[in-house]
């Protein structure tokens, strides 16, 4: 009687995924609404009946900001179409995860491609973030020469007073802000953008790219030598200077949405890398599984998710088609439209 040597394979362990949280739903409320604001104000400050120099340069400033604003938007469609593929795949997991049994080293790969995915929607976020944040520091440092340009013109000198009054008016509205959280936008808005109580404003947001707009550029002008503007340019500056209001607001709402998603995603590679470094060490001796229950109610999660970052994109899309139709160019130094 022959005896033969058998190997016997133990049993893997089954585990019952209860690791993964259910993730929050990013907050969305007013985003779709603000980046049509800006969309909308920025390019509407562009006037090609302006011939002073001074004012021109500061128009051609403008739609540059508007041209670049433009592109980001383009870019927070594309980061959000692959946000809402990130949640597709996390859904699509644990949907796998439910019906069937998964490998150690299968569940652990799939965790690592998502961890990979995560920091990459994390620095799309942040990289928005900051670039928004430019924008907003160049065009209220716009709107502010624009208000010593009006101040220096004869015609406003009535004005002086009143406009002085009003200016400290909202310096204190600014700093009440501060303290309160409630009227950021507007504070901000009235706020003298030299990178002091501004920026504590922004920074209530919890913004943390803000600190990159201490570094900005702000513009000194002297105005003695500049040719005065005629009553209707004046006007004209007015007009300017409510559209970059509207703007700025609108901006800051995009800032502290996308600074969200930031955080969102940061939190999502911390949760995944806590889970791969938990059990990546045994991967040969283990399978995984979750319950119908945690399951269920994780889908549900990520499927919100996902039509939120698609809601965003059927939202804004239709908006940059419809800029397609318009350009702006320039003519002898002149800020022009061409309607196509």
């Amino acid at each position: 009687m022959v005896t033969r040597n058998t190997t016997v394979i133990a049993p893997k362990t089954l585990v019952h995924v209860n690791d993964f949280r259910n993730p929050p739903i990013p907050d969305t409320d007013g985003l779709e609404q603000a980046v049509r604001n800006v969309l909308e104000h920025l390019n509407s400050c562009s006037n090609e009946n302006v011939r002073n120099a001074f004012l021109n340069n500061k128009i051609k400033e403008l739609i540059e900001q508007a041209r670049i604003y433009n592109e980001l938007t383009l870019d927070s469609i594309k980061d959000s179409r692959i946000m809402a593929a990130y949640a597709s795949d996390f859904k699509e997991y644990i949907e796998i995860l439910q019906e069937e049994e998964v490998s150690g080293t299968d569940f652990i790969e799939a965790m690592k491609s998502q961890y990979q995915a995560a920091i990459s929607n994390k620095n799309s976020s942040a990289k928005l973030t900051k670039s928004y944040c430019d924008i907003l520091a160049i065009i209220k440092n716009v709107c502010n020469d624009l208000e010593e340009f009006n101040g220096s013109n004869s015609i406003e000198k009535a004005l002086e007073k009143d406009a002085k009054d009003a200016r400290k008016e909202s310096t204190n509205h600014m700093f009440a802000a501060i303290g309160t959280g409630v009227g950021t936008g507007l504070a901000i808005a009235a706020a003298p953008f030299t990178g002091g109580a501004s920026l504590a404003v922004i920074g209530a947001l919890g913004v943390s790219s803000a600190g990159a707009m201490i570094g900005t550029s702000i513009t000194s002008v002297q105005f003695s030598d500049k040719a005065k503007a005629n009553e209707l340019e004046l006007k004209q500056i007015e007009e300017t200077k409510t559209h970059i209001r509207i703007a700025i607001a609108g901006l800051v709402t995009i800032v502290d949405k996308f600074s969200s998603f930031d955080e969102f995603f940061q939190k999502e590679a911390e949760d995944i890398n806590k889970v791969i470094e938990k059990y990546e060490h045994d991967i040969q001796n283990i399978i995984f599984r979750m319950s119908r229950m945690k399951s269920t109610a994780m889908k549900k999660q990520w499927s919100r998710i996902q039509q939120l970052f698609e809601s965003y994109i059927d939202s804004i899309k239709p908006l940059l088609s419809e800029r397609r139709n318009s350009n702006v160019g320039t003519n002898n130094d002149e800020v022009i439209f061409e309607h196509k």
